[in-house]
């Protein structure tokens, strides 16, 4: 077991709006991530494929796990969201996803 902290700001406490719209991911119960037709399996290739869905945009990415999401499978995501390159993770529930 790794213990670490992760400093992930809930969505209604992130900071000043960006000047980019934000990039929405949903993460599935299976682990899988999801940003409009895209579809990203979890893995060993997660970084790479969210790469090239992130290019080089510095906009914020909001990730929504799913309510039977379990705890790894959203640190896994974070993990890869930022090693693809993710400037700026944040992390919303169902009720704060819509807004």
């Amino acid at each position: 077991t790794r213990w670490r902290s992760l400093d992930v700001p809930l969505a209604q406490e992130a900071a000043e709006p960006a000047d980019e719209e934000p990039l929405r991911v949903t993460l599935d119960a299976a682990g899988w991530l999801a940003a409009g037709e895209a579809r990203i399996a979890p893995g060993d290739s997660c970084a790479a494929e969210a790469g090239s869905l992130l290019g080089r945009s510095t906009a914020p990415v909001v990730l929504r796990p799913a309510a039977d999401a379990r705890v790894q499978q959203i640190m896994d995501a974070l993990d890869c969201l930022r090693a693809a390159g993710a400037a700026e993770l944040v992390l919303a529930d169902a009720a704060t996803a819509e807004h």
